[in-house]
């Protein structure tokens, strides 16, 4: 008989219930799994961070280009920049390491850029950048990269395409990275916004390497125009949020700009000046307002909204990926002022331990005069060096006596000559690390001869050959009509007081209305032929040389060899590097030992600062030589 007691029923409708919700379960165990397994997915900042820390093992770098902190950071027609800045981390006070693109690409992967970078590179020798940059580090540590190039069209690409600037893409320039591991790595991509291609493919497999180096295309990165960058960011973090791989916490997404921009912009110049950058009123730089980047943090744990107003630079990202994943510092990454990203944004980053003490001295040669060179008067003196670690200057010396000392690459000096004896003379560079390290390079001789006026080209050496056919161009332009770029102009021209060796030589400069580069290269004939003419022979060292006034000081003069192949491969350039000390004539040279036999040289000689068609840059004796037989 059932009983008739209140408390009764109700605790028999309750085993009612519990029995109902047990049936349930046992009939969809994967429904309640389900919902207990999935996790909350993470927005793209302001998480909080796990009891456990996650390591970032990927870091991922996009680069937007031209536009400075304050045309950014609180625009209203920027608003996903701005959501972002209220979503994520914002650096307020980070700068660029120069103007203009490329110098930037390059400085950002290598802790350095070289000269010829700074105004442009239309070309891949243009830019050959020998310097040891993070990408090698990063195979050489086992450790995996990969560039993203939306609308490149082939991997590794140094042809331009379609709203693809090769400028924008550091990993083809640097000569210690093998063809093939570039064309493995450097990857074209339709649409850096879709889920579907190879960036897509690695998000969501989780198959993002140590460090992804993304470049929108010109139409995207800000150089089509400001909103359509802040467009397409919005869509590429939207996949980047929705990933597996930004999901699993270990991601973080570093978003800035290449250069900003405005009238205080020079080709060239350091935007890393402490002096200059700083302090910073109402969003704007003291003195170089054009270096004041716009810079976000895209990380889980980087708490949301929040601005940080250390001095950052492009190198303090170098610095950072190479402390998030134990490698040495890179040129300016070891600079004092270069700050980590360590301990901001909610970035932690291992432990360092101590370096292994430093005793590996640098590498250094004099590569201009050529040995067995004739000078008078005064001529430039240059050497190139490299190390390790970094090199802090270098001396150079006449006969063992210091004349000249340079911390800057290309290191050069003025050698006057007047006060040397006729006869040889031996030139010494010697190089000395941020550790004090030294090393002397081989000397190179040369012979003073103040019996020859000093406008008068050097005579050949016995046992050389003179191979460039019209040194002087007193009669005619012969072999020298080739134009180093489209911006450039080449005339013959009757120099007032005459020129170095007679009255004759060649004006060079940029067509009116342009800047930049411009130079001459030999044509018609090309001096060292490949077969059946006169051709290179492997290991022969070939020497070509110029007598060069620019019309201000401080013009960036490159002498370039460039040896191809009868197909027309590029198989290895040189290139030496002079920056006018002033408006006299000085000797420039260049030394290269040929890689194959029965191939081509093609002789380029260039300015790379042009600040218009009002600058010029006068040569006269172009020589190129190699020993005979």
């Amino acid at each position: 008989m059932l009983s008739r007691n209140p408390a009764f029923g109700r605790f028999a409708l309750l085993l009612c219930l519990v029995a109902g919700m047990l049936t349930a379960a046992v009939g969809a165990p994967s429904a309640i799994a389900s919902t207990l397994a999935d996790p909350v997915p993470l927005t793209l900042c302001g998480n909080a961070a796990p009891a456990q820390a996650v390591p970032i093992t990927h870091v991922v770098l996009v680069m937007l280009e031209n536009r400075s902190y304050k045309q950014v950071v609180g625009n209203s027609k920027l608003p996903y920049q701005n959501s972002l800045a209220s979503q994520c981390g914002t650096g307020t006070s980070v700068f660029g390491a120069t103007h203009t693109s490329s110098a930037n690409y390059l400085a950002l992967s290598a802790g350095e850029f070289p000269a010829a970078a700074a105004p442009g590179c239309g070309t891949v020798a243009r830019c050959s950048d020998p310097s040891d940059n993070i990408y090698h580090q990063l195979d050489t540590a086992g450790l995996s990269w990969r560039s993203y190039q939306e609308s490149m069209l082939t991997p590794c690409s140094g042809a331009g395409a379609t709203n693809y600037k090769i400028g924008h893409n550091p990993p083809i320039f640097y000569t210690d990275l093998p063809h093939t591991e570039c064309v493995a790595n450097d990857v074209p991509v339709t649409d850096l916004t879709s889920q579907s291609g190879p960036w897509w493919d690695d998000l969501a497999n989780q198959t993002l390497p140590s460090l992804s180096w993304v470049t929108p295309n010109l139409a995207h990165d800000g150089s089509g125009g400001a909103s359509a960058a802040d467009t397409w960011l919005q869509g590429f973090m939207s996949t980047v949020q929705a990933s597996p791989s930004y999901q699993a916490g270990n991601t973080a997404v570093v978003v800035t700009y290449d250069e900003g921009s405005g009238l205080d912009a020079k080709t060239g110049e350091d935007c890393t000046n402490l002096g200059l950058d700083l302090p910073i009123t109402n969003n704007t730089s003291a003195f170089q307002d054009s270096c004041h980047l716009p810079f976000f943090v895209a990380y889980p744990y980087t708490a949301a909204g929040s601005t940080d107003d250390t001095f950052f630079d492009h190198y303090s990202l170098t610095k950072t990926v190479e402390e998030l994943f134990g490698l040495p510092y890179l040129a300016h990454a070891a600079d004092a002022q270069t700050t980590s990203l360590g301990g901001h944004f909610g970035i932690v980053v291992p432990p360092v331990s101590p370096p292994p003490p430093d005793v590996t001295p640098p590498t250094v040669g004099v590569t201009s005069p050529a040995g067995g060179a004739t000078v008078n008067g005064s001529v430039a003196v240059i050497a190139t060096a490299s190390d390790d670690v970094r090199v802090d200057h270098v001396d150079l010396a006449v006969d063992g006596n210091v004349f000249g000392t340079d911390a800057t690459s290309p290191y050069q000096g003025v050698l006057d000559t007047t006060g040397l004896t006729d006869g040889q003379h031996a030139l010494t560079a010697v190089a000395t690390d941020s550790s004090g390290n030294t090393q002397t390079s081989d000397p190179v001789v040369v012979t003073v001869d103040h019996t020859l006026p000093v406008s008068a080209c050097a005579p050949t050496p016995a046992g050389v050959t003179e191979l460039s056919g019209n040194l002087s161009v007193e009669s005619s332009q012969t072999g020298w009509t080739g134009v180093y770029n489209s911006s450039s102009l080449v005339q013959r021209v009757a120099v007032a007081g005459g020129s170095f060796d007679g009255l004759e030589a060649l004006s060079i400069g940029p067509k009116p209305g342009l800047t930049g580069a411009a130079g001459v290269n030999n044509v018609s004939p090309i001096w060292v032929p490949g077969s059946p003419g006169v051709a290179t022979v492997a290991g022969r060292t070939y020497t070509a040389s110029a007598m060069v006034r620019a019309s201000v000081p401080g013009m960036s003069i490159g002498l370039r060899i460039r040896e191809r192949t009868t197909a027309g491969t590029t198989l290895n350039t040189a290139t030496t590097v002079l920056t006018a000390p002033d408006t006299g004539w000085h000797s420039i040279s260049n030394s290269y030992a040929a890689k194959g036999t029965g191939n081509s040289l093609n002789y380029s000689l260039y300015a790379t600062n042009f600040a218009g068609s009002s600058q010029s840059l006068l040569a006269d004796c172009l020589s190129l030589q190699a020993p005979t037989g």
